[in-house]
């Protein structure tokens, strides 16, 4: 028998084949599984480490442009704070008016756009937006969140 159906019926070097056939499949299987993790544990790697460079820009851009008003540590009380009405944001206090609780694009937008009726004026000229975003995300991450604390 040469592994051919004879008979309606498999040699017996057929049947030896379902058993190499299926470890071989597995054998691929694994190989593809472990790419997969690999390759997404590599993206959220480097993610993280692009967050922490974000983070470290945007905690240049905060001591620059705003912890005059929201102080170094994000309580509102910079050394210009005394002098504004109302008074600058708390970042580490446990309310937000802003419907999304100080998320990265909510805090951004702010710092664009401003606060009508406020010292919080807009930046958007004054930053680009990649500082914006970087200063949004040090808030977001740091002040608010109370995370990353490596300098």
């Amino acid at each position: 028998m040469t592994g051919r159906m004879e008979n309606g019926m498999h040699s017996k070097q057929s049947a030896g084949s379902l058993p190499r056939l299926l470890a071989e499949s597995c054998a691929a299987l694994f190989v593809i599984m472990f790419g997969f993790v690999f390759a997404v544990s590599s993206s959220l790697l480097a993610d993280q480490e692009q967050d922490t460079e974000q983070i470290e820009r945007g905690r240049t851009v905060y001591s620059e442009q705003c912890a005059s008003c929201h102080g170094q540590e994000g309580k509102g009380d910079g050394s210009a704070a005394r002098f504004l009405d109302p008074k600058p944001r708390d970042f580490t206090g446990a309310e937000w008016k802003y419907a999304g609780g100080g998320t990265v694009e909510e805090i951004a937008g702010v710092v664009a756009e401003g606060i009508d009726d406020s010292a919080m004026t807009p930046f958007s000229d004054v930053l680009s937006e990649e500082q914006i975003k970087a200063v949004a995300s040090y808030v977001a991450n740091v002040l608010v969140a109370g995370g990353y604390k490596s300098r």
